[in-house]
Parts: structure tokens; C-alpha cells; sequence
């Protein structure tokens, strides 16, 4: 038996690794324009993390402007 017969909603292991990649990545270059830290990226990996990233992202860029 193999930890991929039974896969994650029907999801294989390496889709997975693949829909990561390609959350991350975007984060990874677009943080640091926001003065956070390109590391903090991989919490992409979670929605729930990405959610958050995109929040802050939002509230630094109104900040920046001067906006509320």
C-alpha cells in the first residue's frame, strides 16, 4: 500500500505540490514590494495563510497612500 493510494480528495500528492508552487511563487516576488518578507510566502501554502498575506497586503498598501 502507498500514502498516495488513498490521496486527499481526490487530489494526488504531486497536484498538490504543483497548486503550492504556483501560490507561492507570486507571493514570494510580490511581499517584498510591501516591505514584508519574501519568506513569509509559504504561508500561501495554507488559504487560509494566503487570505491573511493578501489582507495585509491590502492594509500596507492603504497605509502607503495615506488611506483609510
Amino acid at each position: 500500500m502507498s500514502i498516495f493510494q488513498y490521496g486527499m480528495g481526490g487530489i494526488s500528492f504531486p497536484m498538490f505540490l504543483l497548486l503550492g508552487v504556483v501560490l507561492v511563487i507570486p507571493f514570494w516576488i510580490i511581499l517584498p514590494r510591501f516591505n514584508l518578507p519574501s519568506w513569509a510566502a509559504v504561508a500561501a501554502i495554507i488559504p487560509l495563510g494566503a487570505v491573511i498575506l493578501l489582507w495585509l497586503m491590502a492594509v500596507k498598501g492603504m497605509m502607503e497612500k495615506g488611506q483609510r
